[in-house]
């Protein structure tokens, strides 16, 4: 069962000001079953804008510790309850938006590209890269891990993948793809894209995407609350919802906070510099 929750502010006009104090809080619920997934709607009508967490707690029983949930309500240390967070989609979104730039345009081959993968648990997306280009290199901490996927490679493609602990190595590239969140001060070229998973830990000097909108089946994207963005539910629906299929979706659309782009727009960019 997944449980989606958000909270609903009611204010009071006119006379109805002088019962607000007498005036109790609702917790509403309610149920929807598709392809054998429950899903649980949780709504707060609060109309003194002060929460009982208690009450919600004792609602959401074992679906305390992971509700769906905007990132602007914020639980209480004491409440012992928790947003669901898992990084797992956002990491498949970010290689499966990559894989749709490089589809779209003529001579990937022509674009100097890094993948720079610390889990090397993404052997699936490098098979897909390779039939699209031979022009990057992995920068990775994990060698062991890479020697075995590179052994792999050989065995089933032919292919000779080139990897590296050697963050220098990712100076020249145009285009820099990161499932995982980044972690360290990365030497890049101002003009390079980078797509990555999560908001770097640091400021970059490259032009970097981390947010992804994602157009979930209609089945599903009702249940979906107005304050909670696509790729956090779609998320949801794939890592606890166990709706796997929603991991062949592909982006529409890849942000940061100053801009929004289509896999055609920065195609047409990635093009350009290139020339």
């Amino acid at each position: 069962m997944l449980t989606t929750f958000r909270i609903e502010k009611r204010n009071l006009k006119g006379l109805k000001k002088l019962v607000k104090p007498f005036i109790k809080d609702k917790l509403l619920e309610d149920y929807g079953e598709e392809k054998n997934l429950i899903i649980r709607q949780m709504v707060y009508i609060s109309y003194n804008d002060k929460i009982n967490w208690k009450v919600v707690k004792n609602r959401a029983g074992y679906q305390s510790k992971c509700l769906v949930c905007s990132e602007d309500i914020s639980f209480p240390i004491n409440s012992r309850l928790q947003r669901f967070v898992d990084s797992t989609f956002a990491k498949i979104m970010t290689n499966n938006f990559a894989l749709s730039l490089l589809k779209t345009m003529e001579n990937p081959e022509k674009l100097k590209s890094v993948y720079y993968d610390i889990d090397g648990n993404n052997k699936y997306f490098l098979t897909e890269l390779c039939k699209l280009t031979d022009n990057f290199i992995v920068v990775t901490v994990n060698k062991k891990k890479y020697k075995e996927i590179s052994d792999k490679l050989m065995d089933e493609m032919g292919v000779s993948l080139v990897y590296t602990d050697r963050l220098s190595r990712m100076k020249d590239a145009d285009l820099v793809i990161a499932p995982t969140q980044i972690r360290k001060i990365l030497d890049l070229n101002s003009k390079a894209i980078v797509l990555t998973s999560e908001r770097p830990c640091f400021d970059m000097n490259a032009q970097c995407y981390y947010g992804y909108s994602v157009e979930i089946p209609e089945n599903l994207e009702k249940y979906r609350p107005e304050d909670m963005d696509s790729l956090y539910f779609a998320s949801a629906l794939f890592s606890k919802g166990r709706q796997h299929y929603m991991a062949e979706l592909i982006p529409k659309t890849t942000y940061n906070e100053n801009c929004t782009c289509t896999v055609k727009s920065m195609g047409k960019y990635l093009a350009k510099a290139v020339v």
